[in-house]
């Protein structure tokens, strides 16, 4: 009952999403092909490079020179959905996409050294490279949409919620501040201050507030949509460790490992939507040289994030056979000490059908440097 209990609790585990947040201290051992085909059931095992980043000891299972190279593929399939209006039940799709990366799951080389005399039978080096987190994942979904769009949902975070506690992004943000100043010296969101540098959403004086460049003053949109999202990830995380192992007459081997771990990541994603019919979306600019009018005709959002994590560990462990047929491992894993570097950008134009009128905001390079420390293992 306790063993089932056990393996409830690990099948239910689970780590955060990719989409809300990089899990550094993650890892999804893969290895060589024989610890894969093993589920990574290795840790008393041992004899195997793939071995090694679960149980340090296990690389002086095997009494002989290794270097293996394992190569993978690494596929993504998705099926996305969209739907047409809010609250709809019928979706439009599913828009199914494949992506598909080599990969290379194992890279290792162990030497083989007898010591005669010494209370150890002999020690084992090692260098592993062994991947632990494989980041590969595309989607897209595309409609029409004749309730909601996303210069409407911008218009309403400036008119409410701009700055994170419900106040409203002044107009002359930009003339106030200059165009890289109203990023950095105000507590505005990027999203907000590109949609308005990019013409997504306007400030109506008359009625002190904005709105979304496909909707009319009362907020409803002024025709149909076409709308496109795009989502994407892409990395990997691996670790590189260099092995110490040592043989006691075959019967226990102890090992200790320094581990590098070594993460590069990215996530972008990209939402258009344009006019089904633009001349349902006429709209009228006050410039220097007088009123022009003209129809709208499309808006693209663009976001984009990476992420570099290094770090640093140490590990310990080993296997015992008391009696024959019985192996007993454990392996302990130091807390993962790690430094975080993390940049993301954020841009949104519009287009009209006088492209003089056509304009663009890009936020500046975003930029986050920290450490953090995982937990033991």
């Amino acid at each position: 009952m306790i063993i089932l209990a056990l393996s409830l609790v690990t099948a239910l585990a689970s780590g955060q999403s990719m989409y809300d947040a990089i899990a550094y201290g993650e890892n999804n051992y893969y290895g060589t092909a024989r610890s894969m085909a093993l589920g990574n059931a290795m840790t008393a095992v041992g004899g195997d490079l793939g071995s090694v980043a679960l149980n340090p000891a296990g690389a002086a299972v095997s009494n002989y020179l290794q270097f293996v190279i394992t190569p993978g593929v690494s596929i993504s399939s998705t099926a996305s959905s969209y739907a047409s209006e809010y609250g709809a039940t019928q979706y439009q799709g599913p828009y199914n996409t494949n992506k598909a990366r080599f990969m290379m799951p194992n890279l290792g080389l162990n030497v083989h050294f007898y010591l005669p005399g010494s209370f150890f039978k002999s020690m084992t080096f090692a260098l592993v490279c062994n991947s632990t987190q494989q980041h590969l994942f595309f989607a897209e979904a595309a409609g029409s949409n004749s309730t909601t769009a996303m210069s409407g949902a911008f218009a309403y975070s400036a008119n409410y919620n701009a700055d994170g506690c419900g106040h409203m992004m002044e107009p002359d943000v930009f003339k106030n501040y200059g165009n890289d100043g109203a990023y950095t010296n105000t507590n505005y969101g990027w999203n907000e201050l590109c949609a308005y540098q990019g013409n997504m959403i306007s400030y109506d004086s008359k009625n002190k507030g904005y709105w979304g460049v496909a909707e009319g003053l009362d907020g409803s949109l002024l025709g149909p949509l076409r709308q496109t999202s795009q989502r994407q990830r892409t990395g990997t995380k691996n670790d590189v460790v260099a092995n110490f192992a040592f043989n006691h007459d075959d019967s226990f081997y102890l090992g200790i490992s320094l581990g590098i771990p070594f993460q590069r990541y990215s996530y972008s994603e990209m939402f258009r939507e344009a006019p089904e019919d633009s001349q349902r979306f006429p709209i009228t600019f006050n410039t220097d040289k007088g009123p022009i009018t003209t129809c709208y005709t499309g808006s693209l959002y663009d976001y984009a994030y990476s992420a570099r994590i290094d770090g640093i560990y140490g590990k310990i462990g080993f296997i015992w056979l008391p009696v024959k047929g019985l192996r007993v491992g454990a392996s302990f894993q130091s807390p993962t000490a790690m430094t975080i570097s993390e940049t993301y950008r954020t841009s949104i134009s519009s287009t009209f059908e006088d492209s003089r009128l056509s304009s663009s905001g890009t936020s500046p390079l975003g930029e986050f440097h920290y450490r953090m420390t995982s937990p033991y293992r």
